[in-house]
């Protein structure tokens, strides 16, 4: 059977773009070093591998390419043996448009990295992949197993640390748990994108106040571990909408004015309720407001005058102010009950 395998030059282009690293986002390991088999040799441990099989009958085989389409640089990325190997024997988890994402963001971080100056923050050090799947499994090892699945192959173990991934996954099982167990759904769906990942769920509604105020504590525990340990770095938001339960981790970090947090009050709308703030803001638990550098006792009055009713009883969540400092004091007399995420 004729496979239609790369070239020594595309490898060295795959392996160069992504500065001969791993591209799978929850690994990146160097892919080559020096050898110990003398002071002269270079060990080697990447692979060039096929997205769309080099051959009928391999993974992700696509019948429609021509073999000089499939032996090109656009159907390759490059992986270190382990990955290489995984993505093969996978193919229902490792899907092509996955492994573009992950080339494509692979390639991104390498040029940057050529940019970056020292230790500056760089743009993609806390980048997740975009990616869904459904989980319909409601067997605690199989839904642990596919959370955990999910949070690798969107790259929140490198992308978030060691701490912050584990506590995401606790409280996505929670929540997942709950929506199975309690919920009687037949299925979540995991979702990811440039700083957030979510669960949703059909069922009744039961989002975080519930959770907290509930008989069971494991998901409340979860939760008040997830809020006290990951202030001021990841933020847990609800949202009823469309009939549907919606849990999002968003990545205060990354995010810092909460241009992606549906649930916030962004810089620039401190001064002003519009009718699409209100909107959006009517399916939230919770009210998160990101203050900017130049937030004043004026901008929290004005807040208060203006946004006091829209947030009425619900909970308030301050970013990145110090709650002893003089200022966040007064925010804590005009807001009773704000939670500071420092």
């Amino acid at each position: 059977m004729t496979r239609d395998d790369f070239s020594e030059a595309v490898k060295r282009i795959l392996a160069g773009r992504v500065g001969n690293r791993c591209s799978n986002p929850a690994c990146r390991l160097p892919t080559i070093g020096a050898s110990d088999e003398g002071p002269d040799q270079i060990s080697n441990v990447g692979v060039a591998a096929h997205i769309t099989a080099a051959a009928p009958g391999g993974p992700r085989y696509d019948a429609s390419l021509t073999p000089a389409q499939r032996s090109s640089p656009d159907n390759g990325v490059w992986l270190c043996h382990t990955h290489g190997r995984a993505v093969d024997n996978d193919e229902t988890r490792y899907s092509e448009l996955l492994l573009r994402k992950w080339r494509i963001l692979a390639e991104k971080r390498a040029a940057d990295d050529l940019r970056a100056v020292g230790y500056e923050f760089r743009e993609h050090w806390r980048t997740l992949v975009a990616h869904e799947v459904i989980v319909s499994s409601s067997v605690d090892e199989d839904l642990y197993k596919a959370i955990e699945s999910f949070l690798r192959d969107v790259g929140a173990p490198i992308a978030w640390g060691h701490s912050e991934n584990e506590l995401t996954m606790q409280i996505l099982y929670e929540i997942a748990f709950n929506s199975f167990r309690h919920g009687n759904v037949g299925e979540v769906i995991l979702t990811s994108a440039d700083g957030e990942i979510s669960l949703s769920s059909g069922g009744s509604r039961f989002g975080k106040a519930d959770l907290l105020s509930s008989v069971g504590k494991g998901g409340k525990d979860a939760v008040s571990a997830f809020d006290q340990e990951l202030e001021g770095a990841l933020s847990l938001g609800y949202q009823w909408t469309e009939s549907r339960n919606r849990w999002s981790i968003l990545d205060i970090v990354a995010d810092e004015d909460g241009g992606s947090n549906p649930c916030g009050i962004r810089r620039d709308e401190i001064r002003d309720v519009t009718p699409e703030m209100v909107l959006r803001l009517s399916v939230c638990e919770e009210i998160h407001v990101y203050p900017p550098r130049w937030f004043t006792f004026s901008h929290a009055n004005t807040l208060a005058d203006n946004a006091g009713e829209l947030i009425g009883d619900r909970k308030l969540v301050m970013h990145s102010l110090d709650p002893d400092s003089a200022l966040g004091r007064y925010v804590a007399r005009k807001f009773p009950g704000v939670r500071f995420t420092g």
